[in-house]
């Protein structure tokens, strides 16, 4: 089973800040074996931190990185002919995993030659044919809507999670609480990290959305839902007007931090060919910085565009 991918890629400085020290990350592209594949990337700067920019952009391209060179190489290898996605994702999961220890060492070394404390949260999303993975590292979340279910499919890696998941403190007390921004994992500024990892398969119309918690903090599960429902009719530049609408939702709601938010919709086709694209509505500027990356800098409202196109097997 293949899946046509409609997406939008949206990123905002948010009402306080000067620098957005979010950064993302959107592709799509298609293999003759393996059907068609959307790779998407969301990363938060600690805003409490030297630099968050620099982190969450260094993750930004070296992902970007992987997936030109490593993924494509992969893709290619007739080692995984059709139907052997799970195969692939499996070495995608290890390849995931060293990659996000790497880039905690080399972050935390550049933070101690330049005597400042930097890091990055990162969630991750590859859909091949059918079969997906996640990985993420903090507070960045993953949502996904699918047959009318809608799930966070993340778990934040916060002490607030922390203590609701033993009960000491309540839903209530979590959200008023003065430890909302302390996380647990961090790529750069924890001495190790564990990624967490999901995979799954996709069997009929999905929705997802991977978002800073400039997003979902001050937004319900019922709001994130809304945005989700009926994407599958929605052409690109709606959906892009749903990207939109949760950043404006988010900030009407008092949100000041940096928020940024990709929303996928995958529509279930028996189609397998395409052409590799990018995803830029055309009422969009393309990037500047670095490529693939967006929103790391002092920027306003943006969008995450590839730049380059790569030819997979």
């Amino acid at each position: 089973m293949n899946f046509s991918i409609k997406a939008a890629a949206l990123t905002d400085i948010g009402a306080k800040n000067r620098v957005n020290q979010d950064a993302i990350m959107l592709k799509t592209a298609v293999s003759r074996d393996l059907g068609r594949i959307c790779f998407a990337v969301c990363c938060d700067g600690l805003g409490g931190l030297s630099r968050g920019e620099v982190a969450s952009s260094a993750f930004i391209n070296r992902m970007e990185k992987w997936f030109f060179n490593d993924f494509v190489t992969m893709s290619c290898d007739p080692v995984y002919g059709p139907g052997d996605s799970h195969r692939l994702l499996c070495r995608v999961r290890i390849m995931w995993s060293d990659i996000a220890r790497q880039m905690n060492e080399a972050i935390a070394e550049y933070g101690r030659q330049e005597g400042i404390k930097l890091g990055t949260t990162a969630v991750l999303f590859l859909l091949v044919g059918h079969r997906y993975l996640i990985m993420h590292v903090g507070d960045s979340r993953l949502y996904m809507s699918q047959g009318g279910n809608f799930r966070q499919m993340t778990r934040d890696h916060s002490l607030i999670q922390k203590q609701l998941d033993s009960g000491v403190i309540t839903p209530m007390q979590a959200l008023v609480s003065d430890k909302k921004s302390v996380l647990l994992q961090c790529i750069g500024a924890s001495e190790t990290i564990e990624p967490e990892f999901q995979e799954g398969a996709l069997f009929q119309d999905a929705s997802v959305i991977l978002c800073s918690d400039g997003c979902w903090r001050k937004l319900g599960l019922a709001e994130i839902s809304e945005s989700m429902s009926d994407l599958a009719k929605r052409d690109e530049r709606l959906i892009n007007d749903r990207a939109r609408e949760l950043i404006a939702g988010a900030r009407r709601l008092g949100e000041q931090d940096n928020i940024s938010v990709i929303l996928i919709s995958l529509t279930a086709d028996r189609a397998g060919s395409g052409a590799i694209r990018d995803v830029i509505p055309a009422d969009f500027p393309g990037t500047s910085g670095p490529a693939a990356s967006y929103g790391a800098g002092e920027h306003g409202m943006g969008i995450a565009a590839a730049r380059g196109k790569v030819a997979i097997c």
